[in-house]
């Protein structure tokens, strides 16, 4: 997920893990300025960010 936030494009990854750190890094992500969206689903959908920012926990 986190080399996909900053692809070209819009990737989807099917069949995803869907385990509790799966979400937590990508709720991470999205703090950080990502856009992710299915997180905990079989199916994420990441679309492209220009740069990610620190973020706290």
């Amino acid at each position: 997920m986190l080399v996909s936030c900053l692809a070209e494009g819009i990737t989807t990854i099917k069949n995803a893990a869907m385990e509790p750190e799966i979400i937590d890094l990508a709720q991470m992500l999205n703090k950080m300025g990502a856009k992710i969206e299915g997180a905990g689903s079989n199916e994420i959908k990441i679309t492209r960010s220009k740069s990610l920012k620190r973020c706290k926990l």
